[in-house]
C-alpha cells in the first residue's frame, strides 16, 4: 500500500470498534495506476487473502468506489470484521480509505453505527 496522506482515526477507549480514514493524494504517481484501479487492486488482494462476505462498487459524480467486508480470524485471537469503502477520484487522482472494523461478535451492532458513518461522509471532490 502507498504510504504518506493523511489519516484520521475514530477509536473509543476499548479499541476493537472503529473507523480510520486516510487521505492519498497523487495515487497515480505514487503507484502507476489511477485511484479506481488502485482501489480495485486493493479489493483484489483483500479477496486473496481472506474470503469477502461481500464486495461492490458503485459510482456517484467524480466518485468510484469499491467496498468489501471479510472476517479476519487469527489463530487464537478474537475474529475482528472489517469493512472498507474505497473512494477514488481519477479526476484530482486522490484515494480515500475508509475502514470500520469492530469485534465479529458485536459486528451487527457496530455496523449500525459503521453504517451510518459510510452514508453520511461527505468528500471534497476538489481534494
Amino acid at each position: 500500500m502507498i504510504n504518506g496522506g493523511a489519516s484520521w482515526r475514530l477509536w473509543p477507549l476499548d479499541h476493537k470498534t472503529g473507523l480510520t480514514l486516510n487521505c492519498i493524494q497523487d495515487v497515480l504517481k505514487k503507484s502507476g495506476k489511477s485511484p479506481s484501479i488502485y482501489a480495485a487492486s486493493l479489493a483484489d488482494a483483500a479477496a486473496a487473502k481472506h474470503q469477502l462476505v461481500e464486495r461492490s462498487s458503485s459510482k456517484q459524480g467524480p466518485f468510484q468506489s469499491v467496498r468489501f467486508r471479510y472476517v479476519d480470524a487469527p489463530v487464537g485471537k478474537e475474529s475482528i470484521t472489517v469493512c472498507q469503502l474505497l473512494i477514488a477520484n481519477d479526476k484530482t487522482g486522490t484515494l480515500f480509505l475508509a475502514i470500520f472494523e469492530a469485534p465479529t461478535k458485536n459486528w451487527d451492532e457496530a455496523w449500525t453505527t459503521g453504517e451510518s458513518i459510510f452514508k453520511k461522509m461527505l468528500l471534497d471532490d476538489e481534494i
